[in-house]
């Protein structure tokens, strides 16, 4: 990951669980949650964040 990712990951955690990313989302549902493109997903609120880290598909897991 870029040092601009690795800031960008810092600035948008903690985040409350809620529906606005993968990790909220595992925690939300205490399951896995993949998100296959977050462009076509209406709840995904951090596109932000996966453009700096230059993704478009992002998987979550909890741990429980």
């Amino acid at each position: 990951m870029s040092p601009e990712g690795a800031e960008a990951q810092r600035r948008a955690y903690p985040m409350p669980p809620g529906r606005a990313s993968a990790a909220a989302r595992s925690i939300l549902t205490a399951s896995v949650e993949q998100i296959p493109d977050f462009e076509k997903d209406p709840d995904y609120r951090v596109g932000w964040l996966a453009k700096t880290v230059t993704a478009r598909s992002i998987a979550a897991v909890p741990m429980l």
